[in-house]
């Protein structure tokens, strides 16, 4: 039986409101679960990390989703016969190889691990998002009769979200992307050895920018830089896939590859630790004058209980949180103007 595209009362409506081009082919379904129990909009906090390198193995993404959504692998079974599976438990989130699932395009063409929830012994719900050279796959729910299904990995998960402090993921972003220097580079060197590799690996950065800059969003923080880095490696992504086609055929690479990799790693670097200095000013204006939030317009001499007094306590406090001290010269009206100006004041004596 070919599959059918249908409908599902709760699982079509939930694949409709994930952020699918954002997830990869592992993480996409763990958001289908992560809404379904946690609510909409909970499967953003998979892009509350920022890493590199980027590690979208099964095991991996399912340990991420436990940290981020609170998904807890309740049961697993390895090698099993998932329909079987599928008549005791109505929901099983299922890895298995792409090259024999009929509903995705790479059937028949590419062995890769993909996931999918088998909602029964006969339906499937995929959240997978993406345009292949064999065509285009979108989240749907399939009705696949008695069509055989290979031997699989297959889970039951329970999911009770945490609550993040971004604060506390901003900090972490910002230590794990400079520690990652020293990576960078090395990757950096060898980029042009594995090109296929190459390719995989920012089309998976691409995707994790991007659902971090939706995270971003999600809970308050600036997300503007974020998401220009997003699209920028999303576009490399097709420079990386081209020069790779053209390589198969012989051809030169259409472009230095090892510049813009440069580019947009250390600028995925400097974007963590933008965030973690306007994430410890802001959090140092609110424990100071003890406000909810800071307002995004205005100067600060407009919020209240505001003095010179407490500006000295606020700059004491960020550079003991950020371990450095600003020069006394840049000290200056102009950047003791308004919140956004001395967070640019310590965005700089960080540079």
């Amino acid at each position: 039986m070919t599959p059918t595209e249908t409908r599902h009362g709760v699982f079509t409506p939930i694949l409709r409101g994930l952020r699918a081009e954002a997830l990869d082919c592992i993480q996409a379904n763990l958001a289908v679960l992560a809404d379904q129990q946690g609510g909409s909009g909970t499967h953003l906090a998979l892009g509350s990390a920022l890493r590199f390198p980027v590690d979208s193995t099964m095991d991996t993404r399912l340990s991420e989703a436990a940290e981020q959504v609170g998904a807890e692998v309740v049961q697993r079974w390895d090698d099993a016969d998932v329909r079987d599976l599928a008549e005791q438990h109505p929901v099983l989130y299922v890895v298995a190889d792409a090259y024999e699932l009929p509903w995705v395009p790479y059937a028949g063409q590419q062995h890769m691990e993909h996931s999918f929830l088998l909602l029964g012994p006969s339906t499937v719900a995929d959240a997978y998002h993406n345009d292949t050279q064999w065509g285009a796959v979108r989240p749907g729910v399939w009705k696949i009769g008695d069509t055989p299904l290979p031997r699989a990995t297959a889970f039951t998960l329970e999911v009770r979200p945490t609550k993040l402090d971004p604060a506390a993921v901003v900090a972490a972003n910002a230590a794990a992307m400079t520690g990652a220097v020293p990576a960078i580079e090395a990757y950096v060197q060898g980029c042009n050895e594995d090109l296929p590799q190459l390719v995989l690996d920012v089309w998976v950065i691409g995707r994790s920018r991007l659902l971090h800059a939706a995270w971003l969003a999600s809970v308050g923080l600036p997300a503007e830089a974020a998401e220009r880095q997003a699209q920028d490696w999303l576009s490399f992504a097709a420079q990386t896939y081209v020069a790779m086609r053209r390589a198969q055929r012989g051809g030169p690479l259409t472009a230095p590859i090892d510049t813009e990799l440069h580019r947009l790693l250390h600028g995925d670097v400097a974007l963590a630790q933008d965030l973690f200095v306007r994430s410890t000013v802001n959090e140092a204006l609110c424990s100071v004058l003890r406000l909810d939030a800071v307002p995004a317009d205005g100067t600060l001499r407009d919020l209240p209980g505001y003095n010179s007094f407490k500006l000295v306590d606020v700059i004491n406090r960020v550079e003991d949180r950020l371990g450095m001290q600003v020069d006394p010269r840049a000290l200056t009206a102009q950047n003791l103007r308004d919140p956004a100006s001395l967070c640019r004041l310590f965005v700089a004596g960080e540079a």
